[in-house]
């Protein structure tokens, strides 16, 4: 777009301040048309000496407004310039470097920034032999149309030029030559104004790439410094008909819509048209959609004002090209893991944030606004013990979704796209989607299961190593029990979070509370048939990274299956009625720790404990005193282990157990040792054979 003033009337001198009459006009090139929009505006102008100086030097192009001026708009312009934009420009809000002319970025700004008392002038640095010419100076004060309030005439001259021609001889040749050539210059003439329209409607034409994926919505920008817009037409020369939205500000009122693109494809980026804004949104980007697009404005005092439809030149192309995606990540995840799906986005004013699946009705499987903190959607499949935010804050652009326990009907493929800029939401803007990330997550049986066999009545270590040493949280469970968790732990203040009603602490214990070296196995104790089962551990890690707002999700480390069996050798032992007994045990390892003998009809059923470091017994029943049993060897040599039991009564008859820990020297204050069963022995009490009288 090339802006001109055109000057139409007389000057009137007045001291210093020259009062004239202008046109302001802008002109706008498409396909070989030109069209020229005008609007009569005055001006008082400061009436200035042409400015010399020298390359390199810099320069105070001066214009004063109204000293208590309310300054929306500051436009310093060249007319004489052939390509569009502007010197510098000034709006409340928006960058000085928009629109601005190539030449000048960089070398233009403010003598005072503030424009306190109306200084609206400004420097012009290191300037060049190609910065001769004419500057204009117009503001646009609150509530009026831009006036123009100054004109000044710079000239730059090059001392280091040792050009000595004469430029009235350089003229006089140059008219001979047109003269004498003055048929071929006639069709130079078409040639290069035919040209120059051409580029005209090229520098208008913007190529659009679609940056995300199909499915994503696009903003076809469309912007005009003109604030009295009353109509917006967008439209597609290859369509039939061509129009696709026509929108009139009078009473908000949308004239037209394309069959193929109804409200729910199209819309108005601002309806109320503020700032000369008349964006269209396109929604749902499909291949389809790749095309030229055209947009057509009519102003209040334009002649087209009363007619349907916009026969002016558009003063936006755009070709919109749509891509396939860039990338879409693998993510595997185990059977019954939770999984972070991630998502970063580089611009951190987030607005909205959505998380869908095609293949699923509906699609969307969380919406959350971050005004708020609100979930304003969730999936009626993906409640929030299922689905949640990694960080509801979305700190660092981070809308990663936890997504728990899962299992083979999650697999499918999820996308992340979210609106930005917020702080420009409005009643009457929207804001476009943007596909951040698209991922396909696969779901895949765990790569190991443990057998591990137990005996009836022993103690278990169902084992869990996890090679990250920063574990958070741990926990047990079983799928077939309600609930299926059985403990959970928290190593930050060593605390058991949950505890299952049928698994207390004389039934299940961590093997190291401390969780030394990634060790998280679990001790059942006095295992029965119902213990029976998969039991499955998984950890959270990272302890370091939680917040109030911050979620860590599990990964399972190991799935066990537990069997348990008869034991493989019952004893059968008899004794006379009155006699001693030993009820044999003797261990393979060497390195008892301690042992238990008891008989499960008893209350308690310990009948005796001994711990060997010390040498001390640390249970005895009441009804087996030291002068009822007694070990055969204290000291344990050899693992022997049997037990002395003396004056055999009838009450002794019964089914006893001998049990031990072994691997005293792991011992800590944290650690515990499992119990296992050595020998089980039925003790059968007889009367004597034969009594003979003497």
């Amino acid at each position: 777009m090339l802006e001109s003033l055109t000057r139409r009337k007389g000057v009137q001198q007045q001291g210093k301040v020259t009062t004239q009459s202008y046109f302001c006009s802008t002109e706008q090139q498409q396909q070989g048309k030109v069209t020229t929009q005008s609007y009569f505006c005055s001006t008082e102008q400061q009436q200035q000496d042409p400015q010399e100086v020298k390359v390199g030097e810099d320069v105070t192009l001066q214009c004063q407004a109204p000293r208590d001026a309310r300054i929306k708009l500051l436009d310093w312009i060249r007319p004489d310039l052939e390509s569009a934009g502007y010197i510098f420009r000034f709006i409340p809000g928006e960058s000085t470097t928009r629109n601005q002319h190539p030449l000048y970025r960089g070398r233009v700004e403010l003598r005072d920034p503030q424009m306190k008392g109306g200084d609206v002038s400004v420097v012009l640095k290191k300037v060049r032999v190609s910065d001769t010419g004419t500057y204009l100076c117009r503001v646009g004060r609150e509530g009026e149309k831009p006036k123009l309030y100054n004109t000044t005439q710079l000239i730059v001259s090059d001392p280091d030029s040792k050009d000595g021609n004469s430029p009235v001889g350089l003229i006089v040749a140059l008219t001979v030559v047109t003269l004498l050539l003055l048929p071929v210059a006639v069709v130079a003439v078409v040639v290069v104004w035919k040209r120059q329209r051409q580029r005209r409607d090229e520098k208008r034409t913007v190529v659009m790439v679609v940056p995300g994926y199909p499915e994503d919505n696009a903003i076809l920008r469309c912007q005009t410094d003109n604030s009295s817009i009353i109509a917006v037409e967008w439209s597609r020369a290859d369509l039939k008909p061509d129009t696709i939205l026509s929108y009139r500000d009078e009473g908000s009122v949308l004239t037209n819509l394309h069959p193929n693109n109804k409200e729910d494809r199209v819309e108005l980026e601002d309806r109320d048209l503020k700032n000369g804004n008349m964006s269209l949104i396109l929604k749902n980007v499909s291949p389809t959609d790749q095309g030229t697009y055209e947009c057509r404005v009519v102003s209040s005092g334009s002649r087209w004002k009363n007619i349907p439809f916009l026969p002016s030149e558009p003063i936006r192309i755009i070709r919109l090209q749509v891509r396939q995606p860039a990338v879409v990540m693998e993510v595997p995840v185990r059977l019954g893991d939770d999984v972070i799906l991630p998502c970063q986005a580089a611009d951190p004013s987030i607005s909205d944030v959505e998380w869908s699946r095609a293949d699923l009705k509906p699609e969307s499987i969380l919406s959350y606004r971050v005004e708020g903190s609100v979930l304003t959607n969730l999936h009626p499949d993906y409640k929030e013990d299922k689905v949640e935010l990694e960080d509801k804050d979305l700190k660092k652009g981070n809308m990663s979704l936890i997504l728990k326990n899962v299992s083979t009907t999650d697999q499918g493929t999820y996308k992340c796209r979210v609106t930005s800029g917020g702080s420009m939401r409005t009643n009457t803007t929207v804001l476009p989607w943007e596909t951040i990330t698209i991922i396909r997550l696969q779901v895949r049986e765990p790569a190991v299961v443990m057998e591990v066999p137990v005996r009836l009545g022993d103690d278990v270590i169902l084992p869990c190593q996890a090679a990250d040493p920063s574990i958070c949280d741990v926990e047990w469970s079983r799928a077939d029990l309600k609930p299926d968790t059985i403990l959970s732990y928290r190593v930050e203040g060593s605390v058991l979070t949950n505890l299952h009603p049928k698994y207390k602490e004389d039934k299940v214990e961590l093997e190291d509370k401390d969780l030394k070296k990634g060790n998280l196995s679990l001790i059942l104790k006095n295992v029965s048939t119902t213990d029976q089962g998969t039991y499955k551990c998984r950890v959270t890690s990272g302890g370091s990274m939680r917040t109030n707002t911050t979620v860590l999700p599990w990964k399972t480390i190991t799935i066990i299956r537990l069997q348990v069996r008869e034991p493989a050798v019952v004893m059968e032992v008899p004794v006379r009625l009155g006699d001693d007994v030993i009820l044999p045990c003797q261990a393979d390892d060497p390195s008892i720790s301690d042992v238990e003998w008891s008989r499960a009809d008893q209350k308690p059923d310990t009948i005796l404990s001994y711990r060997v470091e010390g040498s001390v017994p640390t249970n005895l029943h009441p009804k087996y005193k030291e002068d009822k049993v007694q070990l055969v060897d204290k000291d344990l040599k050899k693992g022997n282990m049997s037990l002395i039991l003396k004056n055999v009564s009838t009450t002794d008859q019964g089914t006893y157990k001998c049990r031990v820990t072994s691997g005293g020297s792991m011992r800590t204050n944290t650690t515990v040792l499992p119990w296992k069963t050595i020998t089980i022995i039925r003790l059968q009490v007889r009367e004597p054979a034969v009594v003979i009288e003497v």
